[in-house]
């Protein structure tokens, strides 16, 4: 009769498609700002120290956009602030992909800005709809549906991005010659861009021009990844615009 979860509540087109697109941006942030403090320090080559303090301005605009997303959406309604976050964040997660690709320090931070500026304001937005397109007496579990799925995007982000970047980086690895190494430490190098590193750095300052490749390597599932998560978002702004044009959402409240 009080179901723990209301599967009715998927009856609810703005409710299920809000939902949807909170879960995929916490997917895609998680997963992709896994990737890149990986990229500071294994490719670029900072401490995590380093890292850390590069990492501010773009700390800055989520903290900032936080506080002062609610103007966006009072000024530009629920639902075209959804639609334009995600393209904001679809056009920052392709100059992630490019900056990546180019081992490129000030592109990736900045492009994680950009990102900022497109996924806070979708997200605290969507969280607003999920609560409203609920009846009243069901907000309740409408919210824990909207706090469970952002915690399930970003567990799944980290898995499944994760997974794409090192499949690719083993694909890039199979053919490099590592027959100088015992195939232990092969086999290690060619897993993960951490072991290489960390192989190259106990063979004692012998020429290793493989990790270099390794390190490209990385960068090109990081890439690929960031790729994947620009298409995947202007799909999902596409299949919002669609159900929210047939199924408008109750706009009040949703910028509070």
């Amino acid at each position: 009769e009080h179901p723990l979860i209301d599967l009715a509540l998927f009856r609810i087109p703005a409710f299920t498609a809000s939902l949807i697109v909170n879960l995929a941006g916490v997917f895609f942030i998680f997963g992709i700002f896994l990737f890149q403090n990986l990229f500071l320090q294994l490719v670029i080559g900072l401490t995590p120290l380093e890292a850390a303090l590069w990492s501010i301005p773009s700390s800055l605009v989520f903290t900032v956009m936080s506080f002062q997303a609610w103007r966006v959406t009072n000024r530009l309604g629920p639902v075209r602030t959804v639609l334009v976050g995600l393209l904001v964040n679809a056009l920052g997660t392709a100059l992630m992909a490019v900056a990546a690709y180019n081992l490129s320090l000030i592109g990736v931070l900045a492009s994680s800005m950009v990102m900022g500026l497109g996924f806070v304001p979708v997200v605290l937005t969507t969280t607003g709809l999920i609560v409203g397109s609920a009846p009243p007496e069901r907000a309740g579990a409408a919210s824990a549906l909207s706090e469970t799925s952002a915690e399930f995007g970003g567990a799944m982000g980290v898995a499944l991005l994760g997974s794409l970047g090192s499949i690719v980086y083993r694909l890039a690895m199979s053919e490099v010659d590592l027959s100088a190494l015992p195939p232990e430490l092969a086999e290690a190098s060619r897993s993960t861009l951490a072991a290489a590193i960390e192989v190259a750095a106990g063979l004692g300052g012998v020429e290793t021009p493989w990790l270099e490749v390794a390190r490209e390597s990385f960068a090109l599932g990081f890439s690929i990844s960031c790729a994947a998560a620009a298409v995947t978002l202007l799909a999902l702004a596409a299949l919002a615009r669609h159900v929210y044009g047939r199924n408008p959402p109750a706009e009040t409240n949703a910028a509070h």
